[in-house]
């Protein structure tokens, strides 16, 4: 029988590499602590750019499925999605009903199922209700808000034909989406209004305490949409 010894009793670490083993593990702690900001950044931008998306998408699948407008009886108008980007302060996102004609009128005589203007109306009266959803004491186009704040802001919206037109270069002021049974193309819009559908859109956020971290939402005039890193042009 082998019986231990004070040798076999005296392994163990020295002082000298327990200081190297806690300065390693206190390098790789900083290290992580210190790309947590611009981690948790780059989840947040990551997280509106889906949401945008899944609001693009939600529109163009009120538009498809004869959605019945909650605030105005036996109005079943095509739907779509706007935004009018504002510098310096928090944007939002719209998901509307375009039942209003190219005239702005919205009173039940003027409407007539599956047309409208191709544009959001915001001079039609309504406000947002507690639970995110429009509530008019009047008719109203607004249906749903998708507010970002400063976190994450609106680098660029642009239309994108052989060229492009976009809020940084003065061309676009708004952007309007519409869907239309039963096609799932997409209306593309923009104001100043040139009288055209475009063949695709772009919505680009930028993180603004990541400023080289970009994601671009583009929707095609089929339908399609995408989110992806943006590249500069």
């Amino acid at each position: 029988m082998r019986f231990l010894t004070k040798k076999n009793l005296s392994g163990g670490f020295t002082l000298f590499e327990m200081i190297v083993v806690t300065a390693i593990i206190a390098f790789i702690t900083a290290s992580i602590l210190a790309e947590y900001p611009e981690l948790g950044s780059r989840f947040s931008l990551s997280r509106i750019a889906r949401e945008i998306s899944l609001s693009m998408r939600q529109a163009q699948t009120y538009g498809l499925a004869v959605r019945e407008f909650p605030v105005e009886n036996n109005i079943y108008p095509p739907y779509g999605f706007y935004i009018k980007p504002v510098q310096g302060s928090d944007n939002s996102f719209i998901i509307f009903g375009d039942f209003c004609d190219n005239l702005g009128n919205c009173s039940s005589d003027t409407r007539y199922a599956g047309n409208g203007d191709n544009f959001f109306n915001p001079s039609v009266t309504g406000f947002i209700g507690p639970n995110g959803n429009v509530d008019c004491g009047g008719p109203c186009e607004r249906l749903e808000e998708l507010r970002i704040t400063r976190e994450v802001v609106v680098y660029d919206v642009c239309v994108v034909d052989a060229g492009r037109s976009c809020w940084s270069d003065g061309s676009l002021e708004e952007l309007h989406i519409t869907f239309r049974r039963p096609d799932p193309q997409a209306h593309i819009r923009k104001i100043p209004d040139d009288n055209q559908d475009h063949n695709s859109a772009e919505i680009i956020i930028s993180s603004s305490k990541v400023p080289d971290a970009k994601k671009v939402v583009r929707i095609w005039i089929t339908g399609q949409i995408s989110v992806q890193d943006y590249v500069e042009p």
